[in-house]
């Protein structure tokens, strides 16, 4: 219950967000509905399954699963303590510089909170806060970068999900790769028309990645690994798109270690090989690494002559990533608010996640049209029962 209503608040903060544009334009979904279901397979109770959970019995039930887990690994009772030190020091951080970020934010918007106002939690206890006035970083015990809209000369995506902003003499670096990228880029987008440049159009949600492949290759000299309009690479090997015949990912097994992945690049005569392990450089996050780009641009070089174990980082699949993040961190506080009727609270996540669905095409994924039902349930609570009519005919998959 503790966990629920932490989710709770934590949505409430994002409730009062309201994304809009240079020209104070609202985004909005636009795909038609294409799915048909009747009213009677509508059956969802999200309150029940939380409450079964939340109930006294379960809770005490898990308590002694855990109990008996660390008696057969008695090393985290001595690490437990330390752990759950760090977690609370590091959350209670994250709340003083959220509300600091903020803080300073208004200041530029005589103290209101405005029409646009977007605040997201980053790496280490750092905050980022976008707003009428511009955007303000604040790393945690440091002082805060601000950019003003209008001294912003460019931003770049010069990695997976890694932008890089530059204004004037000022230079800022944030990784989004576990972050609300898409409600970030269709924002930055929006108020910086022609100075921004991303890997997926905020638009159409399109790759731009072998345009911009075209006017600058990527290195990484660490790790001596070239990609370019013409070919790769990589520690003294190097190969033509046009030559390569396949790309095949495979797992390589180490006796002290967990698996590692690598590719393997055959143009008919030769075969060379990329680990993953040797070409890890980024930021150490899921699909932000040299080695998922390199896959990104394979994939989208050769289609289907690049067969890989994990998906390559192409906008679906960036977007299907975004979408589930968002979806595990509302379930507890949905049920919640089911409960208090309180539905203003999470319905702005809602919608964030429908633009998500509409601009990568993910309707017919199962966790979508799991949330398609309760998106429904929730606008119906609303009284908004066009537009909940309008999500259940989008419905092609029964739901328990």
């Amino acid at each position: 219950m503790f966990i629920a209503k932490r989710l709770y608040r934590d949505v409430a903060q994002l409730g009062s967000v309201s994304v809009s544009g240079a020209e104070g334009r609202r985004f909005e979904s636009s795909r038609p509905d294409i799915f048909q279901m009747t009213e009677k397979q509508v059956k969802l109770d999200v309150r029940k399954e939380i409450a079964e959970i939340t109930k006294y019995p379960a809770v005490i039930a898990g308590l002694v699963v855990l109990c008996l887990l660390m008696c057969m690994v008695p090393v985290f009772w001595i690490l437990l303590p330390f752990v759950i030190i760090f977690l609370v020091v590091l959350y209670k951080l994250g709340e003083k510089n959220n509300a600091r970020a903020l803080k300073i934010a208004r200041k530029h918007t005589g103290g209101m909170a405005g029409t646009l106002e977007i605040l997201e939690d980053m790496e280490l206890a750092s905050s980022l806060v976008l707003n009428d006035w511009g955007i303000i970083y604040l790393p945690a015990g440091a002082e805060a970068i601000e950019f003003a809209w209008s001294q912003i000369d460019s931003v770049d995506e010069i990695g997976l999900a890694m932008l890089e902003f530059k204004a004037a003499n000022k230079k800022l670096k944030i990784d989004l790769s576990q972050r609300r990228y898409t409600l970030i880029t269709e924002t930055l987008d929006s108020m910086l028309k022609g100075k921004c440049h991303f890997l997926i159009d905020p638009k159409t949600g399109k790759s731009h990645q072998l345009e911009f492949l075209i006017k600058q290759p990527i290195e990484w000299p660490k790790i001596k690994l070239r990609i370019d309009d013409d070919g790769i690479k990589y520690d003294g090997n190097a190969m033509r798109w046009s030559e390569i015949e396949s790309i095949v990912e495979e797992e390589v097994h180490h006796r002290s270690s967990m698996p590692t992945l690598s590719l393997s690049f055959w143009n008919g005569r030769e075969k060379f090989f990329v680990p993953s392990d040797a070409v890890s450089d980024g930021t150490g996050l899921p699909g932000s690494s040299a080695y998922e780009h390199l896959k990104l641009v394979a994939k989208e070089k050769l289609g289907r002559k690049a067969s890989f174990i994990v998906a390559a980082a192409l906008p679906e699949k960036r977007g299907l990533d975004e979408f589930m993040r968002m979806q595990d961190a509302y379930k507890a506080a949905y049920a919640i608010v089911l409960q208090s009727g309180k539905y203003h609270v999470i319905e702005p996540r809602f919608s964030e996640m429908l633009r998500i669905v509409d601009k990568f095409d993910l309707a017919n994924q199962i966790c979508v049209q799991q949330f398609f039902h309760d998106y429904a349930l929730l606008l119906e609570r609303m009284g908004r029962d066009n537009e909940a009519q309008l999500l259940k005919r989008r419905i092609n998959t029964h739901i328990e």
